[in-house]
């Protein structure tokens, strides 16, 4: 089944030589008319913040994550 601003809809029905048989369908529109975007997230220095921030985040933690690990306390001379 298909029907303009809806998801198509396939199924398979057994029908008796002899008989009918119904089969009720309720097809989903696939135009979603009720989601609103808030004006602010269609700035562009939003996205510009949000992947500075994430760029920013990484690379600190690439930073962390790849030093070399500092020695415990302070190194005693040998006795």
């Amino acid at each position: 089944m298909k029907k303009d601003g809806c998801f198509a809809y396939s199924t398979e029905v057994d029908i008796p030589a002899d008989g009918s048989v119904r089969h009720d369908v309720l097809l989903a529109t696939s135009k979603r008319k009720d989601v609103k975007v808030p004006p602010i997230l269609k700035k562009w220095w939003l996205w510009t913040i949000v992947g500075a921030v994430v760029v920013t985040g990484a690379g600190v933690g690439i930073y962390y994550g790849t030093r070399p690990a500092e020695p415990d306390g302070v190194p005693m001379p040998p006795y």
